[in-house]
């Protein structure tokens, strides 16, 4: 996802010290939304209810906690 690759490419750039757990995020959740897309396009209608509710927490999980963790870092390298 672009979004992960550009987050990572920061991360880097700001040599911040949680890259490689917060990589390791990011490929699980891609690989959770991949099982996701397989089941439904075999005709699974459930696994769109799954994956919402997945969404629901684990965006707001994410961003508040993962992503807020790296902020500091990241403008003290003046990445941008």
């Amino acid at each position: 996802m672009e979004h992960f690759s550009y987050e990572e490419m920061m991360l880097q750039e700001a040599d911040y010290h949680l890259i490689e757990p917060h990589k390791k995020v990011h490929a699980n959740f891609v690989s959770k939304m991949n099982m996701f897309q397989s089941r439904y396009n075999n005709g699974d209608n459930e696994a769109l209810d799954e994956l919402l509710n997945l969404l629901e927490g684990w965006l707001f999980r994410h961003i508040r906690l993962n992503d807020h963790g790296y902020v500091d870092s990241v403008k003290k390298a003046g990445v941008r």
